[in-house]
């Protein structure tokens, strides 16, 4: 295991997103609860414990998580971005798809992002909006090179 100050919340999540990674899940819930008795208002912690829920199709603990996360810092695009994808799996795709919008504003040039829209879109048989998103993804992508 790697070794760890055992009093730094934001090495026990920059771990447990390691762990994740990894795809050991345990360990890095085990990281982040540690992380979340040191300093249960680091944002970062309940990012990454929004995207271990996923990881474990977990998704209403999942938004939980990522609403923590957003409540900490609104500018977290990251966390739009994992809300959505949860939001995205339980078929909530109005609000999925306003995550996905938030977090664009936030972050323009993440392409995941663009996708995930996208395809919210695409499930709701929105084809037109699904294809302008996709043009508009490429595009971003394109630019973030």
């Amino acid at each position: 295991m790697l070794g760890i100050d055992g009093e730094s919340a934001e090495a026990y999540n920059d771990r447990a997103d390691v762990l994740l990674d990894l795809g050991s899940v345990d360990g890095a819930f085990a990281d982040l609860n540690h992380a979340l008795a040191l300093n249960p208002r680091f944002p970062g912690t309940h990012y990454q414990l929004g995207y271990a829920c996923i990881a474990q199709r977990d998704f209403s603990a999942a938004i939980v998580n990522f609403d923590k996360a957003i409540q900490l810092d609104a500018k977290m695009s990251g966390a739009y971005q994992g809300r959505g994808t949860a939001r995205m799996a339980k078929r909530e795709l109005d609000s999925a798809i306003a995550d996905f919008s938030r977090a664009l504003e936030i972050n323009p040039n993440r392409a995941e992002t663009y996708e995930n829209r996208g395809l919210a879109f695409l499930i709701l048989g929105k084809t037109t909006e699904a294809e302008e998103i996709s043009n508009a993804a490429s595009s971003s992508s394109q630019n973030s090179k």
